[in-house]
């Protein structure tokens, strides 16, 4: 194979992964959001599950609260009904960060996946991941540390 032809292949694998990156969903970038600790719990506010871009608003299902607590960050999904969920993205099995999928929890050193709300579904790992009470009120989320 000689160069050019090479360097277009490599171009066209490249742009044919970024194009695709755009239709899937659990290929979108992590959303940080803010929060204010107070005591032994993180409030957030629920108006920050939408992001202004490029004058769009865009509803999040899920964000993440990076804590100094924790080394990897806090999963908050928001659930049906007006319910939250809140898991720590630790895999139990060997300590990896556990990465947003779509609707799973996968985690990248071993396999293991896991449900939007932190239940095993496939090994190597036996236990779920951390999870955290969520308590809300009229504007603001309470995760309970």
């Amino acid at each position: 194979m000689e160069r050019d032809e090479f360097l277009r292949k490599c171009s066209l694998v490249c742009l044919s992964g970024l194009s695709i990156s755009f239709l899937l969903p659990g290929c979108s970038p992590a959303y940080y959001i803010p929060f204010v600790v107070e005591g032994n719990r993180v409030k957030v506010r629920k108006a920050d599950f939408v992001e202004v871009k490029k004058e769009e608003l865009l509803e999040h299902n899920w964000v993440l609260v990076k804590t100094e607590r924790y080394e990897e960050p806090i999963y908050l999904r928001k659930l049906e009904n007006n319910a939250y969920s809140a898991v720590l993205l630790h895999c139990q099995h060997k300590g990896c960060e556990v990465n947003p999928a779509a609707d799973i929890l996968h985690c990248p050193c071993h396999g293991s996946e896991y449900t939007i709300t932190g239940k095993v579904i496939q090994g190597p790992s036996e236990r779920d991941l951390q999870q955290f009470m969520v308590q809300a009120d009229g504007d603001y989320l309470y995760i309970q540390l």
